[in-house]
This record gives C-alpha cells, structure tokens and sequence, in this order.
C-alpha cells in the first residue's frame, strides 16, 4: 500500500516539474524580500519537515525533532537518577569493612534496578531510532543494558546528549 502511495506520488512530481520550479521562484523572491536570515530560517523548517515526513515513510517511530527533545529527557533523568543515589548512598568503613560491603553491593543493585525499570526500555528505544538514522556512540553500545558504577550511567546520559547533538546538526 506504501508502495502504491509513494508510486502514485513520485508521478505526480514527475508530471509537475513546473511546480516545483515556481516554488523555487517564489522562495527566491521571498528571500529578497523578507531577508536572508529569515530565508534560512525557513528553509531549515522544511528541511525538518521533510526529515520527519522522510522519517515516517522509513517506519521510525519518532521524527527527528521528538527523538531529539525524548533523549535530553531521558539524559536528564538518568543524571538526576545518578545524583540522588549518589547522596544517599551509605558511607563505607573498614572497621566493619564485610557489612560496608554488603551494604555497597545491595545499594548498588537497587540503582541498576531503578534504571533498568525507569529508564532502559527508553534507552533501548531511543539508541534504535538513532541507528536508524545511522547514527551511534560506542561508549552507548558498551553500557545501555548493563552500566555498571556511575561513570557507567553517566556515560549513558552523555551519549544520548551527544546524538541529540549530532542530530541537530
């Protein structure tokens, strides 16, 4: 069906060439009236609307703009996830060093498991839609299912900022 749509319009465009010719006309005159800055501006909203119309026809689940605003909030969380355990994280003594780390490693599962349970299914979601637009980090790759300290969450948040990032671009 998606087939006969997509058929039905590349003939379209095909039997309209003037069309886009006329198009491409009046964006010039825009841009001489309107200004140059406001011309770019403008250009760069269709862009993105293409992009996300490219998107839907591809079967990603979110456009560029939605995958962009989702992974700066999943980032965020997982930071403030991060720095809420990392204050109520118990203190570690040697006197009684075997309770301090039982204490640690029940600690530290409890936070793996809030971020398996908050976030991972996002995280998953979010790093599948990037590498459909081609777009991946390694250090992502490495922790998204399993990170093990908080360098390991952070890296996760840092990653899906820096392809929020690349996607602007």
């Amino acid at each position: 069906m998606i087939n006969e749509i997509l058929g039905e319009f590349s003939g379209l465009l095909k039997s309209t060439w003037w069309l886009a010719w006329l198009i491409a006309a009046l964006m010039v005159i825009y841009a001489f009236a309107v200004g140059t800055a406001q011309f770019t501006v403008a250009v760069r909203t269709i862009y993105r609307s293409i992009e996300d119309l490219r998107a839907k026809l591809r079967r990603q689940r979110l456009s560029d703009t939605e995958l962009r605003s989702r992974a700066r909030e999943v980032a965020k969380g997982i930071l403030d996830l991060i720095g809420s355990r990392r204050a109520g994280e118990p203190p570690f003594g040697f006197e009684r060093f075997h309770e301090s780390v039982q204490a640690q490693a029940k600690y530290s599962s409890e936070t793996l498991r809030l971020y398996q349970t908050r976030f991972m299914p996002e995280v998953i979601q979010l790093r599948q839609e990037f590498l459909k637009r081609k777009l991946s980090e390694p250090e992502l790759d490495r922790q998204y299912e399993n990170p093990i300290n908080y360098w390991g969450y952070q890296a996760v948040a840092v990653s899906l900022l820096n392809l929020a990032e690349k996607l602007s671009k």
